[in-house]
């Protein structure tokens, strides 16, 4: 224990942190070292893989449709530039209006830094607002990128849009299941009645009401023909 410690924060737990705020390069430079050390290991597979990426010659264009209250993005081409751009107008949309999001990758091309920076920064956002954003039908070289650059964990992928549309209906619906509104509340408090047996109660007093018509009609008739 520091016997210059104060006597408030001669505990363990504050004087860990009274220790680390007086030397703080003492307790972060083994850290630093690990992310430097980690940074020169993987960061040359990275630009291997980023450079090696196919570049499309024809416009670039992204295709947005809404299947439920999910947004699923299709990009066709290279995502740089005005495309960038667009991507990032349309899926700053998506979460402001609260929707999962599918990204369709199948006919991407070439995907630089900036563009996965904007990928991170999108799945951090829908992760803050407990949205799901999938990356389906990755090409090769893409996977190739998310794999060297240590993404392929950070972000949600399939091989099917169909399955990751499947997933956010899926999630969607354990979401609804576990809503209790407050009249659902108060219904429960209500004694329980079988809307069933009440229905086949009512059509026996229907059956009842009409037999005892059809012997009131019939009767007057039988005695009007014995009298004739």
């Amino acid at each position: 224990m520091d016997r210059h410690a104060p006597r408030p924060v001669e505990r363990p737990r504050l004087h860990r942190h009274r220790r680390h705020a007086r030397f703080p390069f003492r307790h972060l430079a083994a850290r630093y070292i690990a992310d430097a050390l980690c940074l020169l290991r993987h960061l040359p597979g990275y630009i291997a893989a980023s450079a090696v990426q196919p570049k499309h010659s024809a416009a670039p264009n992204i295709v947005v449709q809404q299947v439920g209250n999910t947004k699923l993005i299709s990009m066709i081409g290279d995502l740089t530039g005005p495309s960038l751009e667009e991507f990032n107008l349309y899926s700053r949309d998506a979460c402001v209006e609260g929707m999962n999001i599918v990204i369709d990758l199948s006919k991407a091309g070439y995907v630089g830094p900036e563009s996965l920076g904007s990928l991170i920064r999108l799945q951090s956002t829908m992760r803050r607002r407990r949205e799901q954003l999938w990356l389906a039908e990755l090409p090769s070289h893409l996977s190739r990128v998310l794999r060297t650059g240590q993404l392929h964990n950070y972000f949600m992928t399939t091989t099917m849009v169909s399955d990751a549309l499947y997933r956010t209906a899926k999630a969607e619906q354990r979401l609804l299941a576990s809503f209790s509104p407050a009249w659902g509340l108060r219904r429960q408090d209500a004694p329980y009645v079988d809307v069933r047996v009440e229905l086949l109660r009512d059509v026996c007093r229907q059956m009842i009401v009409a037999d005892k018509v059809e012997d009131a009609v019939l009767a007057p008739a039988a005695f009007a023909s014995a009298g004739s």
